[in-house]
């Protein structure tokens, strides 16, 4: 289980991901992130990670330098570090 620690509307929350998507784990915990098609298309989710490692499952959304720059689709998006950081504020 990978600890995450997210930056939303100037909050700071950490939570456990049980290996769940990001979005899922704050979705499920009663937090409201952006999102809409969850299917990693339209980049409502988009974060941009600043610390540990994640798999996105998939990628329709970013674009290559979004990528290299850090940025993320918490939809599509499970830690494989133990740690994550990221932020949706001032994200774009």
């Amino acid at each position: 289980m990978a600890k995450a620690t997210i930056i939303l509307d100037g909050q700071t929350i950490e939570i456990e991901t049980g290996g769940k998507a990001i979005l899922e784990t704050l979705l499920d915990s009663g937090h409201e992130p952006p999102f809409s098609c969850t299917s990693g298309v339209c980049t409502t989710c988009m974060a941009k990670l600043l610390e540990g490692q994640v798999e996105m499952d998939v990628n329709y959304g970013l674009d290559e330098d979004q990528v290299e720059q850090g940025y993320i689709l918490t939809c599509q998006s499970r830690p494989v570090s133990d740690a994550v950081k990221l932020t949706y504020d001032d994200v774009q």
